[in-house]
């Protein structure tokens, strides 16, 4: 157990996290406590997490952050016995948590650490509120309350049947794509021409890799594993309409950064190993080339930036580790400077753990079939060969992003060698910071995406969190970056002293003005914007139709960039809204306030201090009592989704209201 100290001085460095809770207990222990307990117990792979009693937080002790101080526990003793014997009778299966009393300074502290409960021991719930309102999942720093979703991640968990093995009640065998079949077998007959399966009928050998199971009344009908591996492009619509790849190129460096020409696009779907031929040779067609010619030579030859081994290990990783439960599509996104492979699913590895032998696999039956193909390995190579090779090409090294709260995976590939000459003549436009080696290409890395957070600094350099955290405060301190948000949603852009280096340097270096120096490569429009095999229906060309709309209102995600005045808002809006507003109460019923903000985001995306001032409350006051938890219900959407806590992030409403003036 980590001792008190320690958890304070991760508190004041990195506020609350999704490890470790604060809480004054000044009253008691409180419902609060219990529901962390429950989140904490709940958590799928987060291992526990630390609560310290006795700590209270004051949000005047610092500019940028919340101080963490020891006001001390009272009655430590009883306490402690409340916490024992409560624990083992508050839920419906028995918590043990590890406690102990520790002093800081003269303020008596509690800490608890509660273990994750056995997968077959979940849901974890408070047992007089049952479920699904008393069971918790902790979410960043939060804890959320269970929805439907969750609670079959855990019943699935309990059986210990991996989500590929379910069967799809509403498939039949006539879903199966009998070309994918041939071609799996053409590929095993190149890696292995003695494998046994190879002798088997069709229907044998989609029963021999868990492809078709038998229903309830004994009718084979395909798995999830069967749909992703074999399904055709339509059956798969109609079954798991989310697992299609989207490949996306944006004309700058940051996402939507023009919202006229936003993006082109393209999107597969069908058998997966169709989808991954096809999605590797699009990248890599649509990927910068340097060309040289070899001596004693009248041709020259044509190199990628970044060689086909490694795409075809991001995708494959992200096919295979993804989550097939979760709504979501996997992208590739190419920017002008870099590539992004992100799909659903957080690492059941542990970050620190990436790149190290040894794999949790998430699919371990589609899994098992890319290995046999010799197509994916399944002893957690991949990372460590995607790396080795883009240290090879003398590129920058890959960064991985296991982001928990938003339950997806983000690979970053960048197209340029890393701290070139002109890295290093921009670097010493800092020289009166004394930046570290380690600072230098996090400032790189900061001027070719925008921002950095404690994740991407740690990839970068190799350091743990409480370093992480030092170094970028650090530069914060001397004007070189500016800190946005708190605690767990921390991000870093830059400061005064880096916007003027970057002047500076743009200035003496016209060619990085450019957003996309790759202005030759191939237009996907013109080859073509859907890759599913069989499919002719028009309707289908996009991956997301609401991107092309020509809505003025839509044109941009921060609508205070047209005005700063108030009034002048408030004479655009329909007469309908004006008038909600006007009779709003300082305390009006929770629901009405709700639809209030949803006719707002309705009528055009608002940021949350818009929304603030426009029904005249605090930001913080609508971001973690509405805006939040309305994104959880479905209710309104990001309109830079990849990134929640972008400086200039707006919401809108998911199903728009008509409003009559």
């Amino acid at each position: 157990m980590k001792t008190a100290q320690e958890l304070l001085e991760e508190l004041n460095l990195l506020d609350e996290t999704e490890h470790i809770e604060a809480k004054e207990a000044s009253g008691g222990l409180g419902k609060s406590f219990w529901e962390t307990v429950c989140a904490f117990a709940n958590e799928p792979g987060l291992g526990g997490g630390y609560i310290v009693l006795g700590v209270r937080a004051n949000d005047e002790g610092t500019l940028f952050s919340r101080m963490y101080e020891a006001v001390g526990v009272q009655q430590s003793d009883t306490m402690l016995r409340d916490i024992a014997t409560q624990a083992a009778t508050v839920f419906n299966i028995p918590i043990r948590p590890q406690t102990s009393v520790e002093v800081v300074g003269d303020k008596k502290i509690i800490v608890a650490f509660i273990p994750e409960a056995q997968p077959t021991e979940k849901p974890v719930f408070i047992a007089n509120r049952g479920l699904p309102q008393g069971a918790f999942r902790r979410i960043g720093s939060t804890d959320q309350r269970c929805q439907d979703d969750d609670l079959l991640i855990f019943y699935q968990s309990r059986s210990n049947a991996s989500f590929d093995q379910t069967v799809l009640d509403d498939s039949s065998m006539a879903d199966i794509d009998v070309g994918a079949v041939q071609e799996y077998r053409r590929i095993r007959a190149e890696v292995n021409p003695g494998a046994a399966e190879l002798e088997l009928s069709d229907e044998d050998l989609l029963k021999a890799l868990r492809c078709i199971e038998p229903d309830a009344i004994g009718t084979l009908r395909p798995t999830v594993a069967g749909i992703v591996l074999f399904g055709s492009a339509m059956a798969q619509r109609r079954l798991l309409p989310t697992i299609r790849v989207d490949y996306m190129r944006m004309p700058g460096k940051e996402w939507i950064s023009d919202p006229v020409y936003r993006f082109q696009s393209m999107e597969a779907r069908g058998a997966l190993l169709s989808v991954l031929r096809r999605i590797e040779t699009a990248i890599w067609e649509d990927l910068g080339k340097a060309f040289y010619l070899p001596e004693e030579s009248l041709i020259s030859i044509e190199t990628p930036i970044i060689s086909r081994r490694i795409i075809r290990e991001a995708l494959t990783n992200a096919l295979m580790h993804r989550s097939y439960h979760a709504q979501s599509s996997v992208q590739i996104i190419r920017y002008a400077n870099r590539l992004e492979v992100r799909n659903p699913g957080f690492s059941l590895v542990s970050p620190d753990k990436l790149g190290e032998p040894g794999s949790v696999r998430r699919n371990p039956f589609i899994a098992e079939v890319l290995h046999d193909l010799n197509i994916a390995e399944t002893k957690g190579t991949g990372i460590g060969t995607m790396r080795k090779l883009m240290r090879e090409a003398n590129l920058s090294l890959p960064f991985f992003d296991s982001k928990r709260d938003t339950n997806q995976f983000v690979a970053t590939f960048f197209l340029h060698h890393f701290l070139t000459e002109q890295d290093w003549q921009w670097l010493g436009l800092f020289h009166s910071g004394n930046i570290s080696s380690e600072e230098a290409l996090a400032l790189v890395y900061l001027r070719e995406v925008g921002e950095i957070d404690n994740s991407s600094y740690r990839a970068l350099n190799n350091v743990d969190t409480l370093d992480a955290s030092k170094h970028l405060r650090r530069l914060r301190d001397i004007g070189i970056l500016r800190q946005n948000e708190k605690g767990r949603s921390t991000y870093y852009t830059g400061g005064e002293r880096f916007a003027e280096a970057l002047a500076q340097w743009k200035s003496t270096n016209p060619d990085e003005q450019t957003s996309d120096p790759d202005e030759k490569s191939t237009n996907l429009d013109e080859k073509s914007t859907n890759l599913d095999e069989k499919s002719t229906n028009p309707d289908e060309k996009s991956t997301n139709p609401d991107e092309k709309s020509t809505n003025p209102d839509e044109k941009s995600t921060n609508p205070e960039s047209k005005s700063t005045d108030l009034e002048d808002k408030y004479s655009e809006l329909p007469i309908a809204l004006r008038e909600k507003l006007r009779g709003l109460s300082k305390r009006p019923n929770k629901e009405y306030f709700k639809q209030i903000i949803l006719d707002l985001c309705a009528w055009k995306p608002l940021s949350t201090r818009f929304l603030a001032q426009y029904t005249d409350r605090t930001d913080h006051h609508i971001l973690h009592n509405y805006l939040q938890p309305m994104i959880q219900e479905g209710l309104l959407k990001y309109t830079i989704p990849d990134k929640p806590n972008h400086a200039e992030q707006a919401y809108r409403t998911v199903q728009p209201i008509s409003l009559t003036e």
